[in-house]
Order: structure tokens, then C-alpha cells, then sequence
């Protein structure tokens, strides 16, 4: 992935969606870029709408690794994605990563990532599909999200000027190509310290609520396969999937 290149739609219906359309007719390695998205996803089959000034894109791209370390490129995203918004002159202070895929301000979910892989029955090379959903200047209406959903809100709100669309696109790539890169040739130690750094800090209380429980613990690090590491009253526990909340958000 060398280059930034990028393909521009006035509409989709989701831009992970047309990855897999562009994956399965051998397409090189590209971003997708939707004005608007009409039905694009997030982790568990959640709805992610992105009107008009919002920001809705995917990297579909070729990386030639296993399965296990293509999910740590959701690290590299979150990490990307912080860096680029604090980089519009939003206080670090107001962000912080929410484990796994989340980004926040002021306490409200401002973006959201999905990665997701393909393997084509056309012996074509497997791909990964980094989708990337960004509340700029507008946020869904807290009525129509799940009860137990983190509030939204908007990266306006900072009061920050903010970019199109396209222009916090062409922000993002070379941020992304960059922590790519550093995971790729430092391994994962040098991603994880970014995380930590960008995230809750240790010893945190946190929930991670799951479909059908819930596990509350002291947030204590990320493990070298991605795992949460919770200290919990009866040991150490090490999560994989679920929503992360820090107690009495």
C-alpha cells in the first residue's frame, strides 16, 4: 500500500460494501470515499447513517499476514484515527480511545471503525477492510440508538473548524499508512504503547458488556494477541469481544 489513492461517491449504501463488490473483481488496493452512506454498519450488525458533512470511508487493501495479526490492524485505525482528529487542533485531553473500535470526545462517541476480511472463491488474494465513520459536523439522534449506546456527538462541537469529507480523507491515509507500517516492521509492542497511551488509563473501572453478561473490573492493558486485560475480584480475565464502558458513565 504505496499509494493514496481514492475513489469519490456521491452516495452508497455502505462503503465496506462496495469494498467487498471492488474485492471480488480483483481491484487494487484503494479508499472509498461516500458523500452519504444509506445503510453502512457497525460492530454487531449496528446501523451507522452518515448524511451530508459526515465522513464515511473504507481502505480496502492486500496485506499479506495472518489472520490473527490482520485484527490488530483495528489498533492501527483507532490510533490513525485519534491522530488525525487531534491534529484539527482538538485538545487531547477531550479524546480517548474506547476499546475496541471508538473514539471519543468529551465522553461521546464521535467514530467508529469496522474492519472486516474477504477471502474470494476466485483464488484472488484474501483482502482487509478497514471502514472508518466520523460525526463531523453532524450525529445521530440519541432516540433512534440502543438504550445501553454511548451518547453521540459531534467533532464541531469542539468548536475546531472542520474539513470536508474529502479533505479529512486525504488527512487520515498517510496517518494510517504511517502506524501500518510502524506494526508492520516494529511489531505490535510499538502499536500497543500508542493505544495505551491514547486510551483509558490503567486501573480504570470499566464494564464490557456482552449479549448475554457482563464482566466489571479494573482496566489493566492490552495483551500481545489484542485481548483486554481485566483485574477482576476473582483474577485476571482476558476479554475479546464486547462494549467497554468506564463505571458511572
Amino acid at each position: 500500500m504505496d499509494s493514496f489513492t481514492y475513489k469519490i461517491y456521491n452516495s452508497l449504501d455502505s462503503t465496506n460494501a462496495e469494498a467487498k463488490r471492488l474485492s471480488a473483481r480483483g481491484h487494487p488496493s484503494t479508499w472509498i470515499l461516500a458523500l452519504k452512506q444509506t445503510n453502512g454498519r457497525g460492530r454487531n450488525g449496528k446501523s451507522w447513517k452518515t448524511e451530508k458533512n459526515g465522513f464515511a470511508a473504507s481502505l480496502l487493501y492486500y496485506p499479506r499476514i495472518p489472520h490473527s495479526v490482520k485484527a490488530l490492524r483495528s489498533y492501527v485505525a483507532g490510533i490513525a484515527l485519534y491522530d488525525c482528529v487531534s491534529s484539527l487542533g482538538i485538545d487531547k485531553k477531550f479524546l480517548t480511545l474506547k476499546w475496541p473500535n471508538d473514539l471519543l470526545f468529551n465522553g461521546h462517541k464521535v467514530a467508529g471503525i469496522l474492519l472486516e476480511t474477504v477471502s474470494n472463491a476466485n483464488g484472488l488474494s484474501s483482502s482487509l477492510i478497514v471502514g472508518f465513520g466520523v460525526n463531523l459536523d453532524e450525529c445521530p439522534d440519541i432516540k433512534a440508538l440502543d438504550d445501553n449506546a454511548v451518547r453521540p456527538g459531534t467533532l464541531k462541537s469542539s468548536g475546531c473548524p472542520m474539513p470536508s469529507p474529502e479533505e479529512f480523507l486525504r488527512l487520515l491515509m498517510p496517518v494510517y499508512h504511517h502506524w501500518d507500517k510502524g506494526l508492520e516492521l516494529k511489531g505490535f509492542k510499538v502499536i500497543k504503547k500508542a493505544f495505551l497511551d491514547r486510551t483509558f488509563p490503567l486501573g480504570q473501572q470499566i464494564v464490557v458488556k456482552r449479549a448475554n453478561d457482563s464482566t466489571t473490573g479494573l482496566f489493566s492493558g492490552i495483551c500481545d494477541d489484542g485481548a483486554l486485560r481485566l483485574t477482576c475480584p476473582d483474577g485476571i480475565k482476558f476479554v475479546t469481544s464486547g462494549d467497554v464502558a468506564m463505571i458511572g458513565d
